[in-house]
């Protein structure tokens, strides 16, 4: 089959007799009325194949598919056994009833004072946590500021450099021109008054020069000094910070440490079978099936055999999702000036010759590439009314009306 294909789509009526005697203008109206189709050659591709893994250990009991077999939504694809993680489920459940039962008694031999004692002692836990994380941003802060003092880097700094730097090199130019003007006044060339005005000027960059290395110098101590309080309110931090600690510690009778230590234990058993449960909740999974979900769908690849003990985070199986089919096509550089984004085309299979499709161009590459010895522009188009006739790597031509 050619590689692309211009068929005229309208006629031109011909006046007999006549062909010799049509003028120029009327040849080129004619070529300005004909409609043509781009015909390209195109694959079917998609881009969203779907890996199915499993978070828990577990065993394959069955594999309901092979590879290349076409699936839907609910079909079952490989049926595990889930003795191992429906027993470690049971056995948290049963640990979380123990252990609340434990911390209702716990809290209910708790008299009042040492209920009092628990919200003292939540109390001093939270400013234990606020002073640490005010100890970090002081840290933060003094490891900034310290490091741009070190490097001459804060932008205050900077600039009465840059000030310095001018204002020596103007000093310079000023004591350059002074040294040609006493030789113009050496020869009577200008007046006396003239030189002493920029002998003057020169004296006043000077103090300038000077001004500007006494605030350098003073800008630096005052961040000399704003760094050494950095480091004592660190100091003092930390000292706040241990003394609280300390405080907890006389605080913390057995009573009070038993408690918290079961609510943590609670807490951890908790959330420990709720994420089971989430592994098991995902929605390929019914009861210890691992069914598909997606309406219409191609098994590309079966990673497991019967028996195989599979580990968290093996793949088992890969599907694609033939709802996102789309086509590639190459469009040959001298056409693709005719072809815009949105534009309906016309799809046919090799393999069912018979068959149309409808879709449109959603991507027009940004750069020509070269296959075959020919420059061509890649182009990407959706389908409007795909179907189970039309499967991946079909090969297709595509016709681009014009």
């Amino acid at each position: 089959m050619k590689h692309f294909l211009l068929i005229a789509l309208a006629s031109l009526t011909l006046v007999s007799g006549c062909n010799k005697k049509q003028n120029k203008q009327e040849r080129l109206q004619e070529q300005n009325d004909e409609t043509y189709t781009i015909e390209i050659f195109g694959t079917v591709k998609t881009d969203a194949q779907k890996n199915i893994t499993i978070d828990f250990q577990a065993s394959v009991e069955s594999i309901h598919v092979i590879e290349g077999q076409s699936i839907e939504a609910g079909d079952t694809l490989i049926t595990l056994n889930l003795e191992s993680i429906n027993a470690l489920i049971q056995k948290i459940e049963h640990e979380l009833i123990i252990n609340r039962l434990e911390l209702d008694r716990l809290e209910h031999e708790h008299d009042l004072s040492g209920k009092d004692i628990n919200r003292e002692y939540r109390t001093l836990k939270n400013s234990i946590s606020v002073t640490e994380e005010e100890l970090t941003q002081l840290t933060d802060d003094y490891n900034e500021k310290n490091q741009m003092l070190l490097k001459q880097d804060d932008p205050d700094i900077k600039k009465l450099f840059n000030d310095l730097e001018m204002a020596k090199q103007d000093l310079k130019n000023s004591q350059e021109e002074l040294e040609r003007k006493r030789s113009l006044f050496d020869s009577g060339a200008i007046p006396e008054q003239e030189l002493i005005d920029l002998e003057f000027a020169i004296e006043q960059k000077k103090m300038a020069i000077n001004g500007i290395l006494l605030s350098i110098e003073g800008i630096m101590l005052a961040k000399e000094r704003r760094v050494d309080q950095l480091r004592i309110q660190i100091s003092q931090k930390k000292a706040q910070l241990d003394r609280l600690k300390n405080e907890l510690r006389d605080l913390a009778t057995p009573e009070i440490t038993v408690i918290e230590i079961q609510r943590e234990r609670v807490k951890s058993l908790e959330d420990e079978l709720e994420n089971l449960k989430v592994k098991l909740g995902r929605s390929y999974f019914k009861d210890n099936r691992i069914t598909s979900d997606v309406n219409r769908g191609i098994v590309t690849e079966v990673s497991c055999f019967e028996g195989d003990v599979v580990n968290s985070g093996q793949k088992l199986i890969s599907i694609i999702d033939l709802d996102s089919l789309k086509v590639e096509g190459d469009v040959p550089e001298e056409f693709i000036k005719d072809v815009e984004l949105d534009e309906e085309v016309t799809i046919i299979p090799l393999a069912y010759p018979d068959r149309r499709y409808i879709g449109r161009v959603v991507h027009i590459s940004s750069m020509a590439i070269v296959k075959k010895g020919e420059t061509v522009v890649p182009i990407l188009i959706s389908l409007n009314n795909n179907d189970e006739w039309l499967l991946p790597n079909f090969n297709v031509d595509i016709e681009i009306e014009n």
